[in-house]
């Protein structure tokens, strides 16, 4: 009741300065309580990291699932290390299966496998090496990589066939099925295989193995020899050399389809006999084999007579 006397009593001015007197001490309290409490307000950007310290700093819970998934990978990762250290993860042997004409160090040289190599690495090689045999040689066909875990690299290769030797300049050259020429020269022909002469156009060349490969395997055995023998009225003329000693002629274009019935001519002629494209042409009519049995009506035959000791036959075909 005093102090509201006292300040009824007061002049407004003094009541003005007491007033102000007592919020600036109201003011100083609540700083001085906030600061000793930690509430006091601070600068924005201090407080945002503060809140980010506060967040890298709380610990990471990791699920149960993912420590075994990290521990199954680092566990991955040991073995392959040890694996790729040891010398079981090295190349040791390098085979080739199937070469008979390609040497098989020809074969090594073309392909990039080598020994001591890691094993994870040549598998990464083994597309690239089989192109390149191929295409670094022709004699090959086709040709297969596989590598094993245990080091053991296995080069499976087929070989183009050998149709025969084209003679070209005195020397032999082996030809193979698709009618390209072998670059290797050679003296003397290599195996059984049938002596090609005259074929100086590699076109005709490719027309005639076409045709020849068509030959039943028994007839192609018996060529011993092929002239090429054009001429004027017969442009695609051939002359056969037969092992048994009987010579055929016959023309490019249809001396597959006449000689395949070789064998059964060849074995019902007789010495010094000649049997023209009428006799063979007997056993064709509309394009089907009438008869399986040697037709024996002939119709043109006539003798020759040889010089030599041993007569031979004459087939025209």
């Amino acid at each position: 009741m005093k102090k509201k006397k006292d300040d009824e009593n007061l002049t407004p001015w003094a009541r003005y300065q007491k007033e102000h007197n007592q919020r600036n001490r109201t003011k100083k309290s609540s700083k001085l309580g906030g600061a000793k409490r930690g509430t006091a307000k601070k600068h924005p950007g201090k407080k945002r990291n503060k809140l980010t310290q506060k967040k890298v700093r709380q610990p990471l819970h990791i699920g149960k699932g993912i420590k075994i998934g990290l521990l199954s990978l680092i566990g991955i990762l040991i073995l392959i290390t040890i694996y790729l250290c040891a010398p079981i993860s090295r190349v040791q042997t390098i085979a080739v299966q199937g070469n008979k004409r390609v040497e098989k160090s020809d074969i090594l040289k073309k392909v990039t496998v080598r020994k001591n190599d890691v094993i994870p690495a040549t598998w990464f090689k083994e597309r690239g090496d089989e192109a390149r045999l191929i295409h670094k040689l022709p004699d090959l066909k086709d040709a297969q990589i596989s590598v094993s875990l245990l080091g053991n690299v296995k080069i499976k290769v087929r070989e183009n066939a050998v149709m025969g030797y084209v003679v070209r300049n005195k020397y032999y050259y082996a030809v193979r099925q698709d009618g390209t020429v072998s670059k290797k020269s050679a003296t003397q022909p290599d195996g059984d295989y049938p002596v090609f002469r005259q074929f100086k156009d590699n076109q005709v060349l490719k027309r005639f193995l076409s045709e020849y490969a068509k030959l039943p395997n028994e007839v192609q055995n018996d060529v011993a020899e092929v002239d090429y023998t054009a001429t004027k009225k017969e442009r695609h003329q051939l002359h056969f050399f037969m092992n048994d000693g009987n010579e055929v002629y016959a023309v490019l274009n249809t001396f597959a389809k006449k000689m395949k019935y070789y064998p059964e001519i060849s074995a019902s002629m007789k010495k010094g006999e000649l049997w023209t494209y009428k006799s063979v042409h007997t056993r064709i009519r509309g394009g089907k084999v009438m008869n399986r049995q040697l037709v024996r009506r002939r119709l043109t035959r006539r003798k020759r007579e040889v010089n030599r000791p041993v007569a031979k036959k004459f087939i025209k075909c």
